[in-house]
């Protein structure tokens, strides 16, 4: 009997399991979402009407990807968003949204381009998986924005004072940078803003400090990737002669 991890709600195999904050209505982990991602391949090839690459997935494991990915919530929307993954065969870096949305427009291509009949013979899983990832391409595309306005002045001794403000004009960070100030200096962290572990689930920083995951500290959880349930955008920069970019800025805040 295999010794992998199995998730008792989707019953996926592998990778860690339990922890960290629901993405769906099953309540599955970051640690699932991770995975479901991780098994979308390219769609397999015809010659001639013969399949020279079979397709990767197993009934069970299509089974478990829509019971993931079906029922996402905005955490699980926003994982998709912020989250990197490497993508098959070329094995390069991507966010895991536009992946989705490359991997959707491949497989609609195959779909209409093979007979309904070669479909059933060789992966009749593979309408439902279609299905799913459409509909993972959907949530990703319903996440909601949210604004901000970035005001770059400049201060005494040649220092930066930095605004960040909502669109209601509240001011939601303002920062004064040192005259020599390094790009990794400057980092707005919200504790109340999830994280992704190791392991893919994800955790603010109360549930990472009590969680079991092995020597769980504030200071590693502020070096964990963000996970936002939104999109994050700057308008009506009024940018000052200095080496902080818009670009450079909106890293600090948004990636560190």
């Amino acid at each position: 009997m295999s010794s992998e991890p199995v998730c008792s709600l989707c019953c996926r195999r592998g990778g860690g399991c339990g922890g960290g904050a629901p993405i769906n209505g099953l309540g599955c982990t970051g640690a699932c979402l991770r995975w479901a991602v991780s098994n979308i391949k390219h769609p397999p090839f015809f010659e001639h009407g013969t399949p020279w690459q079979a397709w990767q997935l197993t009934t069970t494991i299509v089974a478990c990807f829509r019971a993931i990915c079906s029922d996402l919530n905005d955490l699980g929307c926003g994982c998709l968003h912020w989250s990197v993954v490497i993508t098959p065969r070329d094995c390069s870096s991507m966010w895991a949204a536009c992946w989705i949305a490359l991997a959707r427009e491949r497989y609609f291509t195959f779909l209409t381009t093979i007979s309904p009949d070669s479909v059933r013979l060789w992966c009749p899983d593979l309408p439902a998986f279609y299905e799913t990832l459409c509909c993972l391409h959907e949530n990703c595309s319903r996440l909601p924005t949210v604004v901000y306005t970035l005001f770059c002045d400049a201060a005494e001794d040649d220092a930066l004072q930095v605004r960040i403000l909502a669109l209601n004009g509240e001011i939601v960070d303002n920062v004064r940078t040192p005259p020599c100030v390094t790009l990794s200096a400057w980092r707005h962290i919200p504790p109340s803003c999830h994280r992704t572990s190791v392991n893919g689930n994800l955790y603010t920083l109360t549930s990472y400090l009590e969680s079991e995951e092995h020597l769980a500290s504030s200071h590693i959880w502020a070096r964990l990737p963000p996970c936002y349930e939104h999109r994050i955008a700057f308008v009506d920069v009024n940018a000052v002669s200095t080496s902080l970019s818009c670009e450079d800025a909106l890293a600090l805040w948004t990636f560190y």
